[in-house]
């Protein structure tokens, strides 16, 4: 019998329809013009077939965090980052956010937080810009 080596497989992440249709209700009703961190929760599942990526969805019930957990998926926490304007997004320095996450999980290692809520290794961070947001919502 061949050893399977325990191995890293990077996520491919999918937006449901539906999550930007709570984000632009969520924008105009309760956020406004902050732009502070939000928390939200996606889910993967492992289950794919070999050779296929495993899955990270971000649906309608990301704002939702004691929502639980969906059918052979596991929660993953993350966190939204929503700009207002187009400058914004662009000049966002990605890396420095790439390296604020890094931080958050080498933290939690140290600290051994990690040991009790493994969940804090894996997260995401997601950047977006505010204009699409209400494109979407002055179709509805």
């Amino acid at each position: 019998m061949a050893q399977l080596n325990l191995q890293f497989v990077p996520f491919t992440s999918t937006l449901d329809p539906g999550f930007w249709h709570v984000l632009s209700q969520k924008k105009l009703d309760e956020f406004g013009l902050k732009e502070d961190a939000v928390n939200i929760q996606g889910f993967y599942a492992n289950n794919n077939a070999q050779g296929l990526p495993c899955l990270l969805q971000v649906d309608f019930t990301a704002f939702n965090l004691a929502n639980g957990q969906h059918p052979g998926q596991y929660p993953l926490p993350g966190s939204l980052l929503n700009t207002n304007t187009i400058d914004l997004f662009k000049t966002c320095n990605k890396q420095d956010l790439i390296n604020k996450s890094a931080k958050k999980v080498w933290d939690a290692i140290m600290s051994g937080e990690a040991l009790a809520n493994p969940q804090l290794l894996n997260s995401f961070t997601m950047l977006t810009f505010a204009v699409n947001l209400f494109l979407c919502s002055a179709q509805n």
